[in-house]
């Protein structure tokens, strides 16, 4: 009686999607949240200090850092 193995056949496809991955993190500029609170604080300062726009300040201190 002879036995038969199955051969394993391993495919390359997961690895190059992470390796796809992390070429495009790594490709893309990170932007901390210090960065984005120090532009937020100095459109606060050219507003006159006025309250009530902090999220406005971060959104668009966000999207300029984004953009660049």
């Amino acid at each position: 009686m002879s036995t038969t193995r199955k051969k394993t056949v391993k495919t390359t496809t997961a690895p190059a999607r992470r390796t796809r991955r992390a070429q495009v993190a790594a490709a893309t500029p990170t932007v901390t949240s210090d960065q984005i609170a120090q532009l937020a604080y100095r459109y606060y300062e050219e507003s006159g200090y006025v309250h009530g726009h902090d999220l406005d300040h971060w959104l668009r201190a966000e999207a300029e850092l984004a953009g660049k």
